[in-house]
């Protein structure tokens, strides 16, 4: 199942066998965070501040609380019997009945992921230092040392979770920075700096992959993840289908255990108030190697997110439309037509996934 928010208020539900809508469920407003799935229950929270606990197969409500810091939210993460909003802070809430069990308040908007029960942070306004956060607590379990940068350091990309190790991604004076820490203690494994600064992060087996901020600049980079040393820098602009460099920028990755794949948009070259957009899915080996890439459809605005990998299946959003991707080969395994929010990722559990819209509804969609 894969659950995806949009700005028109509802939460979408997909099922598997054939993308028909399976249920969407009414918020009292846009819903455009992100979404989290846990057991039979997805969370959402909409523009209002109203945060949702969602049955999976039914669309009911389970609880309904409200929670301001949800509101501007860059996601919701679930972690065993807690599931937290994150935003200007972190807060916990228990899955099955939504009472408040913690809060955090870190004094900025914050890049976060979590894994195994730890929530991971990269607040900006406390110094350089990533944090690892109890879950179910709300407690720090270690707080990194200073990260060797200067000052105005800017997060750059949420921290992204490999093995044994974190990686951070901070900006400052026009260059990237990377950084690998132990993930049981924080201390620093290795640094390394980037030409220009950094635009996405992800980590998959022993790779780390990311991307710069300079439009130009259409190349993935991938690092060996034990000591920060380059193994390969593919230019989409070298290969083909040929793309104009001052026009194309690579603008979202995900990694798994063997792959890692890119989204990327190209801008047309009329100069317009209002310019078309290419939006391109590409899926590389490992080792540099790509696969295939597909052509997303235009759109006015420059809006292509890679959502989650799961199974056989690449889950992409491109033109307030979802797409199901056969991982293998790129082909389209199913569309979903305009339903979906330009700034919610899906989320995807068995056999459905679900999206949020702009239109007040959470959506349940079945996956093919």
């Amino acid at each position: 199942m894969a659950v995806r928010t949009d700005g028109d208020g509802y939460a979408y539900a997909l099922t598997r066998s054939d993308s028909e809508v399976g249920w969407r469920f009414d918020a009292a407003g846009p819903v455009r965070s992100a979404l989290a799935v846990a057991d039979s229950t997805v969370f959402a929270a909409d523009t209002t501040g109203a945060f949702y606990a969602v049955d999976v197969q039914s669309g009911e409500a389970w609880w309904q609380t409200q929670d301001g810091s949800a509101t501007a939210g860059l996601g919701i993460v679930a972690a065993g019997d807690q599931v937290i909003t994150i935003s200007d802070g972190l807060s916990g809430f228990d899955v099955q009945t939504g009472a408040t069990q913690w809060s955090l308040d870190v004094g900025g908007r914050l890049a976060r992921t979590a894994v195994d029960g730890t929530v991971y942070i990269a607040p900006p306004t406390d110094g350089a230092n990533v944090r690892a956060i109890d879950a179910r607590t709300g407690d720090t379990r270690w707080s990194s040392a200073e990260l060797d940068v200067c000052p105005s350091l800017e997060v750059a990309a949420p921290p992204v979770v490999a093995g044994d190790s974190v990686y951070v991604a901070r900006n400052a004076a026009g260059t990237g920075r990377i950084f690998a820490l132990d993930r049981s203690d924080g201390s620093q494994i290795w640094t390394t700096e980037t030409e220009q600064e950094l635009t996405s992060l992800a980590a998959g087996g022993d790779g780390v992959y990311y991307s710069q901020e300079r439009f130009a600049d259409s190349t993935v980079y991938a690092l060996n993840g034990a000591d920060g040393s380059v193994r390969w820098a593919f230019n989409l602009n070298e290969r083909a289908p040929p793309w104009p460099d001052e026009t194309h920028r690579v603008r979202s990755l995900t990694a798994t255990e063997e792959s890692v794949y890119a989204m990327s948009i190209e801008r047309s070259e009329e100069e317009t108030e209002d310019p078309e957009y290419t939006g391109f899915l590409h899926a590389f080996d490992a080792n540099g190697t790509r696969r295939w890439s597909l052509t997303i459809d235009s759109s006015s605005a420059p809006v292509v997110d890679t959502a989650p990998v799961v199974d056989d299946t690449v889950f992409a959003t491109g033109n307030r439309r979802l797409y199901a991707v056969n991982a293998a080969d790129g082909s389209v395994v199913e569309r979903v037509e305009p339903v979906v929010s330009k700034r919610s990722t899906p989320a995807v559990s068995g056999d459905s996934a679900f999206v949020g819209s702009d239109d007040e509804l959470l959506y349940r969609f079945r996956r093919p």
